[in-house]
Order: C-alpha cells, then structure tokens, then sequence
C-alpha cells in the first residue's frame, strides 16, 4: 500500500441541519494538496443523524468544489432509515483529482420523503492522499 504524502486536517460536525428531502452540504474538507496526476485522495468518514419527518432513506455523497454543484466523487451511499430515527453509516470515495492545490470535497446529505430537517449529531471526515499503486 502507498504510504501516504499528505493528511490534511480531520473534520468534525456536531449540531448541525441536514437540509431534510434537499441535498445539503454537511461538512467541506478544504485544501486537499496532490503532488501529480496519479496522486489518489481517499476521503472517509462517519456521519450519525437523527433524520426528519417522512424520511424513508437517506444518501451520503461526496462533490469536489464547496457546493452541491461540484462534480460527484465515487457512488452514492444510500441507506434505508425511518422517520425521526438515529442513525449512523459510514463512507468511503476514492478520487483521482490530477495535480491539484487546494482542492476542496464536500460531504452531503438527503433525506428522501422528509418533511422536516434532520439533524447532524455527529460527523467525522479525514482525508487520505497518496500515489497511485
């Protein structure tokens, strides 16, 4: 395994909104350095929730950029979560960004059928950088 370049800073979320049925932003990892264009960032975290009102599921995604907008990183990671529920899941996306610095990831959140906000109870996400194997 590649032995890693650079380890920005964790990031933690504590009492924060989620946006309910809208695809918010929940945490933003900034300043992500790589050193070429095979250079891999791995972003992993936890997320627990206590979801809204209506909610039948929930999706975690990660964007490049600071804003619902940026390009989506890896899959979705969907879960099945009732309303008014707590919750936790934990998530991996793999990037290969090119020679970048100061590239920013978010981390967003969707309730699917919510008809209130959820909220963030806790949420951790680090950042790995290394060469490609």
């Amino acid at each position: 395994m590649p032995s890693p370049i650079n380890t920005p800073s964790i990031v933690t979320v504590t009492g924060g909104t989620d946006g309910g049925a809208t695809e918010t932003v929940v945490a933003t990892v900034p300043n992500v350095i790589t050193s070429n264009i095979e250079t891999q960032v791995l972003i992993e975290g936890t997320l627990n929730v206590l979801t809204g009102a209506g909610t039948t599921s929930m999706q975690v995604r990660c964007r490049r950029g600071t804003t619902i907008a940026g390009p989506q990183v890896g899959g979705t990671v969907a879960f099945g979560i009732g309303a008014t529920s707590n919750g936790a899941v934990s998530f991996s996306f793999k990037d290969t960004p090119g020679e970048v610095h100061g590239q920013s990831y978010v981390i967003t959140v969707v309730e699917s059928s919510a008809t209130t906000d959820g909220t963030i109870e806790y949420l951790v996400v680090a950042t790995r950088v290394s060469a490609a194997s």
